[in-house]
């Protein structure tokens, strides 16, 4: 029994000498002041998850999706792939492209202004009926209708412009949206903003119109990037990037008092000896079981596990070097086996396995210009 994806045949006998997943990376497309981008646009990639090894297709694959495509969001159904433009002056542009499952194949469906930007982070709502954007040059942030017969985007929806500003003066100067997030209810996003130290509550209706709801306050000049949800806990973890501290907050949607948006610990993200002006925070994810949590290092170039308690609480006990430098982002497979980290500025993509709570590098790593976000959909 032979499987074909894209010009590849792949005997399917032993499978685990086989892909089974299609990796797709947005990268940076040209060179601004922190980024040599030499990306064409979004790349096909190819993965095993039963070895963690990254191959590329025979014919190669690389999707136009506009300047910059580096975040990406995967609808519920996993079959529409939406991409960001990271346009430094000028609106940012959404992008859904239809996605085959069994060929790997992307499709332009369509595409909409952000009315912002820097466009950085994208999300959808659980049942794939709104689309979130954040912009962080425009400080803001925008929700997009999605058509029920094929996911694409069909128009803006709502539109918020935040204000203000924070104490450090090269960073926090404005504004600057950095990650919207859907929560586990599907009831609020939550706006992630760096520029004023604060995440910025919506509720959204049946139109997935924007309706303030409150504001979650972080230390002054921390700078949050992104956010994580715990699976079981009624916790968030905000990632804070300018001092690299993770600040563990009560979130109990359902309850309306002094507790929900309540800190109830902050932890570095670095080790003790190393001086945190010289690395920033990247990503987080938290592991299906609830009980890891990963941050990257981007200038101590480390993924930093936490182990996790049965109350949220966090304690830091592995730093692992990821191979390269600026661990931009970086997802685990969906069995928690496998983490997988894009290394912006030396132009390669490195797994590690997780065993045992401990990340151990597989194999060399994997090559391409400039990767910034990564997706993983299983073949169908």
């Amino acid at each position: 029994y032979q499987r074909r994806v894209r010009g590849c045949v792949f005997e399917m006998t032993d499978p685990s000498k086989s892909p089974n997943s299609f990796l797709y990376v947005g990268c940076y497309t040209q060179k601004l002041p922190w980024v040599d981008g030499k990306g064409k646009g979004i790349e096909q990639l190819l993965f095993n998850n039963k070895t963690g090894e990254i191959t590329r297709p025979d014919s190669p694959s690389v999707t136009d999706a506009g300047t910059n495509p580096t975040y990406q969001a995967l609808s519920p159904t996993q079959n529409v792939l939406y991409s960001i433009s990271e346009i430094q002056e000028g609106d940012a542009f959404v992008y859904s492209l239809a996605l085959d499952r069994k060929t790997g194949n992307l499709r332009f469906l369509s595409k909409c202004s952000t009315r912002g930007a820097g466009g950085c982070h994208l999300s959808t709502d659980r049942e794939g009926k709104y689309l979130f954007a954040a912009n962080y040059n425009g400080g803001s942030l925008a929700s997009f209708s999605l058509s029920p017969k094929d996911g694409s985007i069909v128009d803006l929806v709502d539109f918020k412009k935040h204000s203000g500003k924070g104490p450090n003066l090269e960073r926090q100067e404005a504004p600057h949206v950095h990650g919207t997030f859907v929560d586990l209810t599907n009831k609020y996003v939550l706006a992630v903003d760096l520029g004023i130290d604060s995440v910025i509550v919506y509720s959204f209706d049946g139109t997935g119109r924007f309706v303030h709801d409150s504001k979650i306050s972080v230390d002054p000049g921390s700078g949050p990037r992104h956010l994580a949800f715990h699976p079981r806990v009624p916790i968030v973890y905000v990632l804070n990037e300018l001092s690299s501290k993770v600040e563990v907050i009560a979130w109990d949607p359902s309850k309306k008092d002094d507790r929900s948006g309540v800190v109830v610990q902050k932890v570095s993200t670095l080790p003790s000896d190393f001086d945190s002006k010289n690395s920033s925070c990247g990503a987080i994810r938290i592991s299906n079981s609830g009980k890891l949590l990963f941050c990257s290092n981007r200038g101590h170039d480390s993924i930093c596990v936490f182990k996790v308690g049965d109350d949220g609480k966090i304690v830091p006990f592995h730093w692992e070097k990821t191979k390269g430098r600026t661990p931009r982002d970086f997802i685990l497979d969906s069995k928690d086996e496998f983490l997988i980290v894009a290394n912006q500025d030396t132009d390669d993509i490195v797994t590690f396995k997780i065993h045992d709570d401990i990340l151990t590098p597989v194999g060399k790593p994997f090559q391409i210009a400039s990767p910034v976000c990564l997706t993983l959909v299983p073949f169908q």
